[in-house]
């Protein structure tokens, strides 16, 4: 019944590097959680996606050409339905040049790169353990 069967994950890697989106396919690929991968390669195309997908996990880039992380993430973090998203920047920018921008919102995680796979695993594992519905009895 549908009750047992696990509602997917719907995860959004926004970057512009196409190397690293590969990356984060093969990883994501291999993570024991039903997850279906969107990509964008800029802030506008991943403002688009956010809108149309309701991502429950954003992992971006902030440093990218158009519009970048932090003006794509300063206008997700407005929007209400962002509350229930786990949100994570992963940047090689340092702090400093961070707080030269504006800073990031504070629901946004932060990572300094390369992306930290073991630890977005555990995040969003977390977080697909929580979104389970609590099994009747338990």
């Amino acid at each position: 019944d549908a009750s047992h069967r696990e509602r997917q994950l719907e995860v959004l890697v926004v970057d512009d590097d196409k190397d690293l989106q590969q990356l984060y396919d093969l990883q994501i690929s291999h993570w024991p959680l039903p997850i279906r991968l969107h990509q964008a390669y800029n802030g506008f195309e991943g403002l688009r996606l956010l809108g149309e997908v309701k991502p429950d996990v954003l992992i971006t880039d902030l440093n990218m050409p158009g519009m970048d992380g932090f003006q794509m993430l300063r206008e997700v973090c407005s929007w209400p339905a962002s509350e229930h998203m786990l949100i994570i920047a992963i940047s090689a920018l340092p702090r400093s040049a961070l707080a030269e921008r504006g800073g990031l919102p504070a629901m946004v995680r932060f990572f300094p790169a390369p992306a930290p796979f073991d630890t977005l695993l555990e995040l969003v594992t977390h977080l697909h353990e929580s979104r389970k519905p609590a099994r009747a009895g338990s």
